[in-house]
């Protein structure tokens, strides 16, 4: 309680700069903005070159993401903005991927593709965006209270840090990663004293809408943080700052609405049973489970993310240590930081058990690699906070003890290498821990799209009742199948929202579409609006057309057009 209270009577985000010790400190360190931007830039090319060079490693889901890339930018050729439908998943049936699934990433990947260019060099490209956001992002918030030299190094410390490197290179969740990495500018924008009303409202704002649209439950775990270091700051007398994140935090939401609002209104029209199977239960992804048998979406990789969280709680702990040894205007400063990785901690261990039981909801924040990119994030706050405290310091010191105070980050910072490096795929244990180091080749590619689980599992509709356990890849059905009814198809057309079918009838004939009915999906002829039924057991559409030589169009209506009914 002390640590909080002594938090309350201090001005940490400005205050402490005041003081001689901080603008020593800072006088020393190299304050260019170019050395900076070098570190920087330098730091995220370091860690992108062996993607580029060598391809993506073979590993997580690298090939789910190449999958529904083809859907999303394949809809945005077809002029389809907002793409909600994905016609080439579950072999063909189709599902609703995009009205759920963030599309940030998928718009930023999808801007190589309409150029041109290869799935690879589009998911490198999103990857090295990732990596120049976490950069700065984190430079900015390490800047509030640390001077240039100290705050580029934690920086880019962070760039190379396991926790994120994970995301990029062995799990390969872009949309994940792009979500921590805006996570930084939130905070700075929470933390800073410098900023006017207006830039902070509209900074958290567009932040915010950033965040959900390219993960909003990462964008759940920023606000944790967020309300924890801005109850600090409410605390220490400056309510008015918080009130301002909170006005942005509301306006992001408004911004990204186009998003959200359709994915609350149709989340209970999906089959989620399916899709979240067993090993994505958040009990099999907690910190320090082992569970039998062995469930978990990323069971190999369990030693490494508990030893990840171990690491970075000494680290902070040491940190916090040293922020004490401190004067009064610096001790409280870094209480916030401290409680914050406690939380993380907390959240994805067993200890949390606890809130997934009463919120269910909640289950979804506590794997372990969705938080552990932001707790070492706030871990690396606090070590730059505690080598600010040192900078003058060390000067001070004897050899003796420069050396030894030196010898313990050095070593650290040296197994911290060590692990990225077998991340990215190098080094002596670069198959360890369920890391892998073989890269995707394009035969790879192309058979994995094709022949392997994803593209016949994706979302399915609550309307296929048991039909969704169905092996739908197996089925011998053809696209359009005529139950009765004299009808001819004369021509099919397929887009990702759209299905054209021409056909000759003498009389009105009942047709069955291999493609599963889902609300939002409108069918017509001419001008007269044709009923779409559901087929019992397998969801697919069942349609009774009128007799002529007619074009059916089936499209997708999705927002504003919101409707939970088919006509």
């Amino acid at each position: 309680m002390s640590f909080v209270l002594s938090f309350a009577v201090i001005q940490p985000s400005c205050r402490h700069h005041e003081t001689a010790f901080f603008r020593e400190a800072m006088k020393k360190q190299p304050s260019s903005r170019g050395f900076s931007t070098s570190i920087l830039l330098g730091t995220a090319i370091v860690v992108w070159l062996p993607m580029h060079l060598s391809g993506m490693i073979d590993n997580g889901d690298w090939h789910l993401h190449w999958f529904r890339l083809e859907g999303f930018s394949q809809s945005l050729v077809e002029g389809v903005w907002r793409p909600y439908w994905h016609a080439d998943a579950n072999s063909g049936y189709g599902a609703p991927t995009f009205l759920f699934y963030p599309p940030l990433s998928y718009y930023l990947a999808s801007i190589p593709i309409l150029l041109g260019s290869s799935m690879s060099t589009a998911w490198s490209a999103v990857y090295l965006t990732t990596i120049v956001v976490a950069a700065f992002g984190s430079y900015r918030l390490f800047r509030l209270w640390s001077g240039a030299g100290v705050s580029a190094a934690a920086s880019a410390l962070w760039t190379c840090s396991p926790p994120l490197l994970l995301k990029i290179y062995q799990i390969h969740m872009p949309a994940s990663a792009l979500a921590i990495a805006f996570i930084p500018w939130l905070l700075s924008a929470v933390m800073s004293s410098n900023q006017g009303r207006i830039n902070r409202i509209l900074t958290v704002a567009v932040t915010s809408a950033l965040l959900i649209l390219a993960h909003p439950m990462i964008a759940v775990q920023a606000s944790v943080i967020m309300a924890i270091l801005g109850a600090f700051r409410a605390l220490r007398g400056d309510a008015r700052a918080v009130l301002q994140a909170l006005a942005g935090g509301a306006l992001g939401s408004l911004l990204s609405i186009w998003y959200w609002l359709p994915l609350l209104l149709f989340r209970d029209l999906v089959q989620w049973e399916f899709l979240l199977n067993p090993a994505w239960l958040w009990e099999y992804n907690v910190l320090f489970s082992r569970p039998e048998p062995p469930y978990g979406a990323f069971h190999d990789f369990r030693a490494l993310f508990d030893g990840l969280a171990v690491v970075g709680f000494v680290i902070a702990i040491s940190c916090y240590a040293v922020v004490l040894s401190g004067g009064e205007g610096i001790k409280g400063t870094g209480a916030p930081l401290l409680i914050a990785v406690v939380v993380c901690l907390y959240i994805m261990s067993p200890a949390g058990v606890w809130l997934a039981e009463l919120f269910p909801p909640m289950g979804y924040l506590m794997f372990a690699w969705r938080w552990l990119g932001v707790m070492w994030l706030l871990v690396l706050w606090l070590l730059a906070l505690a080598v600010e405290m040192l900078w003058c310091r060390l000067t001070l010191w004897s050899r003796r003890r420069r050396i030894l105070a030196l010898s313990v980050p050095a070593v650290a910072i040296a197994g911290m290498v060590i692990v990225s490096l077998a991340i990215v795929g190098f080094g002596p244990l670069s198959e360890n821990w369920g890391l892998v180091s073989q890269r995707v080749s394009e035969s790879r590619a192309e058979r994995a799209i094709r022949d392997e689980i994803w593209p016949t599992l994706e979302m399915r509709p609550t309307s296929m009742g048991d039909g969704w356990k169905k092996d739908l890849h197996k089925d011998p059905m053809p696209y359009v199948w005529v139950r009765s009814g004299d009808l001819k198809v004369r021509l099919v057309g397929r887009a990702q929202h759209r299905i054209v079918i021409d056909y000759e009838a003498e009389r009105t004939s009942t047709i069955r579409i291999k493609h599963l009915n889902f609300p939002s999906w409108k069918a017509r002829v001419g001008e007269k609006t044709v009923r779409i039924e559901t087929e019992e057991g397998s969801g697919a559409m069942i349609l009774r057309v009128p007799p002529g030589s007619k074009r059916l169009v089936l499209s997708y209506e999705g927002w504003p057009w919101i409707s939970k009914s088919s006509d």
